[in-house]
């Protein structure tokens, strides 16, 4: 059980997106339920088991191909969602639908942030690591973190509203160029 601690950092590693996502996200719906956090929580912890488990299965020879755009995809995402945020938060109360979170938004989230645990899982048939346990840890990481995220976020937008909401999308933004950035130098 020796690889349990590095294991465990790296599933750590892998759910600080989905979990910052999560967090900003749910300041995103003005009708945004516990429901909704667990709903988002599922699917990311879903999506990240699923696509470690993917880049393992795919290998080094797959993972090169995706390897040169799924910054830009993850990029893109976050930003046309943090962008979207920041202008729905500048609007009116008045003028601002009240809207529920999608299962077509939950799953272009839930790609944008996972596409980075497909090429974790790659490193786990070079470390020669137990993928099973593996995956599972990063999807239940992923599960809680997303979930408190969602929970805890939305308690804070009702006490602080749009300044948080803008903050989110900011925040979104941010990340999405944190990771083009990372991998546009590395």
């Amino acid at each position: 059980m020796s690889d349990f601690p590095r294991l465990l950092i790296i599933a750590f590693a892998v759910a600080v997106d989905a979990t910052a996502v999560a967090s900003s996200a749910s300041l995103t719906y003005r009708d945004f339920r516990r429901g909704d956090a667990f709903r988002m929580a599922a699917a990311f912890g879903f999506s990240q088991g699923v696509m470690a488990f993917l880049g393992w299965l795919g290998g080094v020879s797959v993972i090169r191909y995706i390897e040169a755009w799924d910054h830009w995809v993850t990029f893109a995402v976050l930003s046309i969602l943090g962008v979207h945020m920041v202008r729905e938060a500048l609007r009116p109360d008045d003028e601002r639908p009240l809207r529920r979170l999608t299962m077509a938004v939950l799953l272009s989230l839930s790609l944008a942030t996972s596409i980075d645990a497909m090429a974790v899982g790659v490193t786990f048939g070079l470390l020669r690591t137990n993928v099973a346990l593996s995956c599972l840890l990063i999807s239940a990481i992923t599960f809680v973190g997303a979930l408190v995220a969602g929970i805890v976020g939305r308690r804070l937008g009702d006490r602080f509203g749009k300044r948080l909401e803008i903050a989110g999308g900011l925040l979104l933004i941010a990340i999405g160029v944190q990771i083009l950035y990372s991998h546009l130098r590395g």
